[in-house]
């Protein structure tokens, strides 16, 4: 019934879901929809009835996001040291 359809690259979770789901609920490499929710906060997911660009647009704020809270963690450890 449901299939390994890929890890998420920030959370590295696998990610089982119907294959064949269609729509803007299903999962699309590489970031599960929690991620993709969690990250893209600010950017606004996109309506029913878009093209699919907008959510790789969605996606790709996403995962800039998530790399900019790495980024700012690391630099956090370096000036004070392990949180």
């Amino acid at each position: 019934m449901f299939e390994h359809l890929f890890t998420c690259a920030l959370c590295e979770r696998p990610v089982n879901d119907y294959p064949n789901r269609n729509g803007r609920d299903r999962h699309l490499a590489p970031l599960c929809k929690g991620c993709e929710g969690e990250y893209s906060k600010g950017v606004g997911a996109p309506k029913a009835g878009s093209f699919m660009d907008r959510r790789r647009v969605v996606q790709i704020a996403a995962l800039s996001n998530a790399l900019l809270s790495m980024a700012h963690y690391i630099r956090w450890e370096q000036r004070y040291g392990s949180a």
